[in-house]
């Protein structure tokens, strides 16, 4: 009976978190909040030297369009395979983690998307169910 429960829960869960994504209003301006590293460029446009952002942290912002569209691919192959499928949660992921986790007594699977793991870049490094839901 608990594991009924379990599920039911999870996939009423899920139902939820997709509504939100759907329908709440979502500004991507404001996922990057850190600091930049500076950069110099020549008259070129070639690097010449990059500086570490105020919390030492190396963040050199790159067009789209810059990047090799095979690191895009791979990167999209390796950590959300369906990511041109959803709108920030992979449901079906999402349900394959819960039903692995639930099964094992345990953590064993996650289900977070690139979506997710950009926002968590602009959050804390807090390890919470708080911030998985801020995702």
């Amino acid at each position: 009976m608990g594991l009924r429960v379990g599920i039911g829960l999870a996939a009423g869960l899920m139902v939820l978190l997709w509504a939100l994504v759907r329908y709440l209003p979502f500004n991507p301006d404001e996922l990057l909040i850190g600091h930049l590293s500076s950069t110099l460029f020549d008259r070129k446009g070639r690097l010449l030297r990059a500086y570490l952002a105020a919390d030492d942290q190396w963040r050199i912002a790159v067009p789209l369009s810059e990047i090799s569209p095979w690191v895009v691919k791979t990167t999209v192959a390796a950590e959300d395979k369906r990511f041109f499928e959803h709108d920030g949660i992979d449901i079906l992921a999402l349900g394959r983690a819960m039903w692995q986790n639930l099964t094992s007594g345990r953590i064993v699977s996650g289900a977070s998307t690139i979506t997710m793991q950009v926002v968590g870049l602009a959050d804390s490094r807090e390890r919470t169910l708080g911030r998985k839901f801020r995702q």
